[in-house]
């Protein structure tokens, strides 16, 4: 079962892109070919619905960088947690992989911009930022 909903162009890359990062780390079989199954099909979707243009596809790597770079710090996590370490290394860890979220949702804002998007991810942290 599938349950279809309309997203942002930002959202859209966004899921692509961490689909690409999973696709080529995974080891399993199965979950390789899951991962690669719905990758093609959402890259289909991105072809048929945007054109790429060059500030787009720099605003894609940046994207890509900012999710492996996530991906990176949340695995270093669960290594440190499975050893038992919680100490000022692993906070550091997890402040970097917070202040990444918050850039990567910038980058997804400034796709939804570039391109004009009806619908777009609105954040609140709280009196402090909105983004």
């Amino acid at each position: 079962m599938s349950i279809s909903i309309e997203i942002s162009p930002g959202e859209l890359l966004d899921r692509i892109s961490i689909l690409s990062i999973k696709a080529k780390r995974l080891t399993d079989p199965q979950k390789r070919a899951y991962m690669a199954a719905e990758l093609r099909r959402l890259e289909a979707l991105r072809s048929d619905a945007l054109v790429i243009d060059d500030h787009l596809r720099q605003l894609c790597q940046e994207l890509e960088s900012v999710n492996d770079e996530i991906w990176r710090l949340t695995d270093d996590v669960y290594r440190r947690r499975a050893r038992g370490a919680i100490d000022v290394a692993l906070a550091k860890i997890c402040l970097r992989a917070f202040e990444l979220n918050g850039d990567r949702s910038e980058i997804k804002r400034k796709i939804d911009a570039h391109l004009g998007a009806a619908i777009r991810e609105v954040k609140n942290y709280g009196d402090a930022v909105e983004a």
